[in-house]
């Protein structure tokens, strides 16, 4: 669990979808960290279902890539969620988008 002093990234990927209700400003939503990834690539590679549905229900862009050109269907993929996948692409994930690595 984050502490109070945690940051965005962090409460995304660890913590409960309540304290990032509490900690997203929604003008920052689609900004990246500087390895370039998003607050929805936190959600999924840390498995918080509730917080990438969250974000998604914001409107944060789906198609973000991170510094290897992953988007967030690229995670989702590899972690096997059919229901985050389904939502991704509900949102306009685009499935034409390949990573560095051409996956």
């Amino acid at each position: 669990m984050p502490t109070e002093l945690a940051d965005i990234y962090t409460i995304t990927k660890f913590g409960e979808v309540e304290k990032l209700r509490e900690k997203l400003v929604e003008e920052d939503i689609n900004k990246k960290n500087e390895h370039g990834s998003s607050l929805l690539h936190y959600a999924i590679s840390g498995g918080k279902k509730e917080s990438a549905l969250f974000l998604m229900e914001k409107g944060i862009d789906v198609n973000l890539t991170n510094y290897e050109g992953q988007t967030a269907l690229h995670l989702t993929c590899a972690s096997g969620d059919v229901i985050i996948a389904e939502k991704i692409l509900e949102n306009g994930g685009d499935i034409h988008m390949s990573d560095l690595h051409n996956s």
